[in-house]
């Protein structure tokens, strides 16, 4: 089973080998990377483009928060988010509330129109009409 791994000390984390290591003034510990889903990085953290390519390579993201623990952003393999555009363009709307609203009333119509789809294809009986329609008026109040 894979676990996450939260690193909440400032360091430096080594690759020796096929082999990570988290490295600081107190410690040197080794991070078994066939057991790791993710690592969460809350302290400075230091490391070289040869760990990078490692964990991609092992399909391990890093995710990283500030001091006061916000966060701050992640590195992904390019296996696990094929289409880093769209955490791109999520970025961009992030700031922006209209564009946010926007991104949402997306989201919800699509999700109430796949609800809508599932019940006409199961809609055996009348009794589902009336849901049906329902949730269609709902689908007609959602704000623009």
């Amino acid at each position: 089973m894979r676990t996450n791994y939260y690193i909440t000390k400032d360091g430096v984390l080594k690759r020796k080998e096929n082999t990570l290591y988290f490295i600081n003034k107190d410690e040197k510990r080794a991070l078994p990377v066939h057991k790791t889903y993710a690592i969460y990085a809350y302290g400075r953290l230091s490391f070289t483009s040869g760990v990078v390519s490692y964990l991609s390579k092992q399909g391990i993201p890093i995710h990283f928060f500030n001091y006061y623990g916000f966060y701050e952003g992640s590195m992904y393999p390019r296996e696990t988010l094929v289409a880093g555009d769209v955490t791109i363009k999520h970025a961009e709307h992030y700031p922006d509330h209209e564009k946010r609203c926007t991104l949402a009333r997306s989201f919800v119509e699509g999700s109430i129109k796949n609800i809508l789809r599932n019940l006409r294809y199961y809609m055996e009986s009348k009794s589902l009409g009336s849901f049906v329609e329902n949730i269609e008026k709902e689908l007609e109040k959602l704000p623009m």
